[in-house]
Order: C-alpha cells, then sequence, then structure tokens
C-alpha cells in the first residue's frame, strides 16, 4: 500500500474542554503519515493556550490557523486551502477517532477496484447520558442517493474525502448555517457519480452529542429552514445531473421537502403554509415513508389539508401541555 499524506482537519470554537483528547486521537494513528491542521474560529476560551502547548510537542505534525469569518464551512474550507494531504479527515472538536480508522480505510480505497473518492463509514453516537448506538451505513444494494436523504451515508467524522473531490465542488457551501455536510457529500455523489464511493462498515469514529453546543442553541426555525434550503438543493442537483433518476425517484425526496415544511410549521404556520404553496403546489401528499413520513399523518393531511392539519396539531399540543400541568 502506497502511503498518500492525509490532512486531518479540526475545526474548533470554544473547545477547551475537547481540544486535546480530540487532537491526541488524531496523534494516536496507526497510519502515520498525517498533518494535522487546526482552524480556531473566534474562541474566547482557553483552546488557543491547549492548542499551542500540543504544537510545542509535535511541531512538525500540528498547524494552527484563524479564520475570522463565523462558521465552521468558513473554517473547514480555510483547512482545505491549507492542506498538502491527498486524503482529508474532518474532526470536529468534540469527537474522536478511532486510532485504526485511517489506516483501515485507505486500505478499502487501495483495494478497490474502482477509483474511490471518498469512503462512508459507520460511526458511535454517545448520548450525552453516556449512551452508546452505531449508527448504521447503507446496504449493500441500497441507493445511496437516497441513503444520503435519509441521513444513512456516514459523517464528516467517519468519512475520508480525496482532495480532488472537493475542490472539485468547491468545499463547503459556506451560506449553509446547518446541514453543510449533507450538502456537500451529496453534490460529491451527484457530480462523481456512486462509483466514486467505497464503505466501511466498521465503526471508525465517535460523534458526541452535545446540548450545549452551537448548533443546539439556535432557533429551531432556522435548523429547519436551513434542512430545507439543503433538501431543495438536492432536488435541483437530481434534476439537472441525473434526470432520468429523477423522473423515476422525485417522490422520495419532495417527501423529504415536506417534512422540513412540516417541521417549520411547527413553529410558524403561516410561513410553512407559504412555502408548501410555493414548493409542493399547496396540494401536495406525500407518499407513505416509514423514514419520512407516517402513514396516521398523511391520513390526517388528507382529510384536513395541510394548514387545518397543522392548526389541530398546536390545538393538540396546548390540550396536552394543560392537562399536563393540571
Amino acid at each position: 500500500m502506497t502511503t498518500p499524506l492525509v490532512s486531518i482537519i479540526i475545526p474548533v470554537f470554544n473547545g477547551q474542554d475537547f481540544i486535546e483528547e480530540c487532537i491526541y486521537s488524531a496523534l494516536n494513528q496507526t497510519y502515520c503519515h498525517t498533518e494535522i491542521i487546526v482552524v480556531d474560529n473566534n474562541s474566547t476560551d482557553h483552546t488557543v493556550n491547549k492548542v499551542l502547548q500540543i504544537q510545542k510537542k509535535f511541531p512538525k505534525k500540528i498547524s494552527l490557523f484563524f479564520e475570522e469569518k463565523q462558521g465552521v464551512s468558513y473554517a473547514r474550507n480555510k483547512g482545505i486551502a491549507h492542506s498538502h494531504g491527498q486524503w482529508i479527515q474532518f474532526l470536529d472538536v468534540d469527537d474522536l477517532l478511532y486510532a485504526d480508522k485511517l489506516e483501515r480505510q485507505l486500505k478499502l480505497i487501495f483495494t478497490s477496484t474502482s477509483s474511490p473518492l471518498m469512503v462512508a463509514g459507520v460511526y458511535h453516537h454517545l448520548s450525552e447520558d453516556k449512551k452508546i448506538r452505531e449508527v448504521p451505513l447503507l446496504t449493500e444494494g441500497q441507493d445511496p442517493y437516497k441513503s444520503i436523504a435519509a441521513s444513512l451515508l456516514g459523517h464528516l467524522d467517519s468519512n475520508l474525502f480525496h482532495i480532488d473531490a472537493l475542490t472539485g465542488i468547491n468545499g463547503f457551501n459556506e451560506t449553509l448555517k446547518v446541514g453543510e455536510d449533507t450538502d456537500m457529500i451529496f453534490r460529491i455523489l451527484c457530480f462523481k457519480g456512486p462509483a466514486s464511493m467505497v464503505y466501511d462498515y466498521t465503526p471508525s469514529a465517535v460523534y458526541r452529542q452535545r446540548n450545549f453546543g452551537q448548533l443546539t442553541k439556535m432557533n429551531p426555525m432556522i435548523i429547519n429552514t436551513e434542512g430545507l434550503k439543503v433538501r431543495l438543493s438536492i432536488l435541483d442537483l437530481l434534476e439537472s445531473n441525473a434526470p432520468d433518476y429523477f423522473q423515476k425517484n422525485a417522490d422520495y425526496f419532495i417527501d423529504f421537502v415536506y417534512n422540513f415544511i412540516y417541521r417549520i410549521g411547527i413553529y410558524d404556520i403561516e410561513n410553512a403554509y407559504s412555502l408548501y404553496i410555493k414548493h409542493l403546489g399547496g396540494v401536495y401528499i406525500p407518499k407513505w415513508n416509514s423514514e419520512v413520513i407516517s402513514w396516521y399523518h398523511i391520513a390526517f393531511l388528507n382529510i384536513l389539508g395541510f394548514k387545518n392539519l397543522m392548526k389541530c396539531r398546536r390545538w393538540l399540543k396546548t390540550i396536552f401541555i394543560k392537562t399536563k400541568a393540571e
């Protein structure tokens, strides 16, 4: 097996409680031909000092850069711009890599009969109450386009990317606050095709859920509005780049658009109804799909219509809260 350089890019904002363990999970890889690029994104705690302390011990291994534009996509793109590796490993500051992650995935790449540009990998999800679960990948024969829409194509930490795949799509979409990873992976899939991927079914990273992180502090409206933007982008990409496939499978992806409009409606019925009219014509009824929409949701939607369904949901929730408080 050849030994290409792997650039491990760690974006960080106020990660003083996690940065040391994160960096050492990168340093402790059994595959040693790596560089570690830390991009600080305006931290106000002791993150930078901790990085500098570790950098003194490994000056040839660790680089530290600064990105003033706030947002993880800006930080990741800066890391890509300063990388020297043929392969890129992203690692969020509160997550960890298993020691054999890079070695195993590079073996998968070099023993593949195709010329893959990405490895999609299984990962472990660690909740705040320390419960761990394995997050699966698509199984052999499943549709990778549908899998990424349903979040079954790995996680940035568990995946591995060829630099050409990233530069070929101009990296991360910096206008997105949420879902930038799904958007990026889907663009690679659209422009490079399913044959550009190989799959690693051994857990390779730990994603740690933090309920006090930047993302979960966001207004749910922002999270769901950004999620809708990503799903609309997916529709446009498929229609433009795979028209025959899109014609046969459009309903599956449109159902995800509906699902995010519905989520927006939980917080703002009028806005959601306007989006329902704008993007789905005001009459669209999703197909039953256990991954996206329940059968009873569809039944009530048929009876009540979208706007009345959302009003009924809000009324029932109000009754439930009052009953619970009594």
